[in-house]
Order: C-alpha cells, then sequence, then structure tokens
C-alpha cells in the first residue's frame, strides 16, 4: 500500500516556509509551529480528497482567506489556525489558486 507523506518539505526557496527569525512575518506565527503541524496533517487525514477538483489527492492546505489579511497577532493566528478557514488542495489546484490570487505561484 501506498504511503502518504504530510510533513512539508521545508524547502528554504518557498516563501510559505520561513525561518523562525522572521518572526514580524505572518507566516512565521503559523507556520513555524507545532500547531500548525498537527492541524495541518489532521485536516489532510479528514479531507483525504482535493476540495476544488474532488478528483486528486490532497497534500496541502490552503487559507481561504489569507492569514496576510490579519492586522495583528490575534487575528493572525485566528485566521490561521480556523478550522473553517481551511481547505485542502492537491498540488495543482493550490497552485491555480494562488496564481489567481496574486497572478503569480507561490
Amino acid at each position: 500500500m501506498a504511503t502518504i507523506n504530510l510533513i512539508p518539505n521545508k524547502r528554504k526557496t518557498n516563501p510559505i516556509h520561513r525561518k523562525k527569525s522572521d518572526s514580524n512575518l505572518p507566516h512565521s506565527l503559523i507556520y513555524n509551529t507545532k500547531h500548525w503541524e498537527v492541524l495541518r496533517i489532521n485536516y489532510l487525514v479528514l479531507n483525504p480528497i482535493c476540495e476544488q477538483c474532488k478528483k486528486a489527492l490532497a497534500i496541502d492546505v490552503h487559507h481561504i482567506m489569507p492569514i496576510s489579511t490579519g492586522r495583528n497577532e490575534s487575528e493572525i493566528k485566528r485566521l490561521g489556525f480556523d478550522v473553517n478557514n481551511l481547505k485542502a488542495c492537491c498540488k495543482a489546484c493550490h497552485k491555480e489558486i494562488h496564481y489567481k490570487l496574486n497572478n503569480t505561484y507561490y
């Protein structure tokens, strides 16, 4: 039986995975935490199929309302850890969502 790696790759080139020293960035308040790691894994276990295309295996978790829209630390954390603000996505759909939001791939 095939296994699924639910632990994200920590690539230095990916702007989503920031170093802890970048504490002024909204992303570091969420993605560099054990809380996010557990929430992400549990969400993907409960939602194994992409919620966008409904066909492919979900490997990414997308924030529907971007955490960068939070105006302060508590709002960023509320957006980041709110299960109702998450969407399980396959890699292709996640890229497409970000392209439509920013006109660039993440």
